[in-house]
């Protein structure tokens, strides 16, 4: 991916499901960050977490509703 960004191809990065580990092993190597994170989100799990480690790194998380009835 990051060669496509490179060569023009792509003109974002972006990751689905990352967590916290996922994303800061991700962080930890790579020389183009994601742009996004899409993760589920909802009242029940919040994932405070991982929004507080993507605001802290630039990366935008997409949020993804579901609703159970």
């Amino acid at each position: 991916m990051e060669k496509l960004y490179a060569s023009g191809k792509a003109r974002a990065i972006g990751v689905s499901n990352f967590a916290c580990k996922k994303m800061d092993d991700l962080l930890a190597v790579a020389r183009v960050p994601p742009a996004v994170n899409q993760v589920e989100c909802h009242p029940i799990w919040q994932q405070d977490k991982l929004r507080k480690l993507c605001q802290s790194r630039g990366v935008h998380l997409s949020v993804s509703l579901i609703c159970h009835l």
